[in-house]
């Protein structure tokens, strides 16, 4: 299976993220997302995405002490929360995540 370049993404990573786990998060939407990551009974707010912008953001590393499970969903500023899929995280894990469009 190759990917076709809308399936795709890279990001610069700065030094000090390449044993940090980070999560990319492209937002072609016109409007902001909040990214959330939802572990167990918990959800941790990661940060805000602005319209038409990519943005790395970091995982805690309580997230990434071992290897676990997390569920990453955004929140529209004006809409239903978006939920993605369970992505297994590890310490410097490097994950992306493309906001769909409607």
């Amino acid at each position: 299976w190759k990917p076709s370049p809308q399936d795709t993404m890279s990001a610069v990573l700065s030094p000090s993220d390449a044993r940090t786990a980070t999560l990319t998060v492209e937002n072609p939407r016109k409007e902001a997302v909040t990214v959330y990551v939802e572990q167990g009974d918990f959800d941790i707010r990661l940060g805000v995405v602005m319209a038409g912008k990519t943005r790395t953001l970091k995982l805690p590393p309580s997230l990434t002490s071992s290897r676990s499970s997390i569920e990453v969903f955004v929140h529209p500023a004006h809409g239903l929360d978006l939920s993605g899929s369970s992505l297994d995280v590890t310490p410097g894990s490097h994950l992306g995540l493309k906001v769909p469009l409607h």
